[in-house]
């Protein structure tokens, strides 16, 4: 005895593709339905782009689900929303392990300190946040992920973040190496100056022993012929 619609779809006499809505109603006297009343609506352009929508956010979500980065959204008060399968499988949980949870739980506790100013700026900027974070998998090995985070609105009102991870740990460990093998050059080199100098220094005092033997011989031999002389 409610009013009822449905959506079909149907093709004209030239087989072109029509969506309609049939929305029907009761015509109800002294408790007994006299009859219906219909009304049918295309709804064609409507639906179309219903349906485009419907696919969009599959293929979005098949996207998300499939991409190399860590993808994820959290609450406004950091616990997470949503995890896509590729950043779950890099960090070896499962989805019922991570969504509900606090991010900074799967946080190295170096940096969750770091981590947290990040969250709150995010919250307080409209732009894309960028900062490094170190994760924990379930192995609890660290890996470094370089997050592009930003604000997500309804209504106006900040209600979580959207935040894409690149793995980086392997970029981190050459850089770490890098910065290493710089000390080390730094090192040789100071060692390799120092060497330097005390070859200098040798080579000064022995053209200073020359010099001085030089004119040690010279003094003998002018003092020999004097006394010769004399003789």
């Amino acid at each position: 005895s409610m009013e009822a619609a449905v959506e079909y779809r149907l093709f004209d006499r030239f087989g072109k593709e029509h969506w309609v809505r049939n929305t029907g109603f009761p015509i109800i006297k002294n408790g007994i339905i006299l009859r219906y009343v219909g009304v049918i609506n295309e709804i064609t352009e409507e639906k179309l782009v219903q349906l485009k929508l419907i696919n969009s956010e599959e293929r979005f979500r098949v996207l998300i689900d499939t991409a190399e980065d860590l993808i994820f959204t959290l609450d406004g008060f950091g616990y997470f929303n949503m995890v896509n399968k590729n950043g779950i499988n890099i960090l070896g949980y499962t989805s019922k392990e991570m969504v509900g949870k606090h991010f900074l739980e799967f946080i190295d506790k170096d940096n969750q300190a770091k981590v947290a100013e990040a969250f709150t700026k995010i919250l307080h900027f409209t732009g894309i946040t960028t900062f490094e974070a170190v994760f924990l998998d379930r192995f609890n090995k660290e890996i470094t992920f370089e997050i592009n985070a930003k604000p997500i609105f309804d209504n106006g009102q900040v209600s979580g973040v959207l935040s894409i991870g690149r793995n980086i740990s392997s970029r981190k460990i050459n850089e770490n190496k890098i910065i290493e093998l710089n000390t080390k050059l730094i090192e040789a080199s100071r060692i390799i100056s120092i060497e330097r100098e005390r070859v200098k220094h040798k080579i000064n005092v022995l053209e200073e022993l020359n010099k001085l033997k030089s004119e040690f011989i010279s003094n003998v031999r002018s003092e020999e012929r004097r006394v010769g002389k004399e003789c």
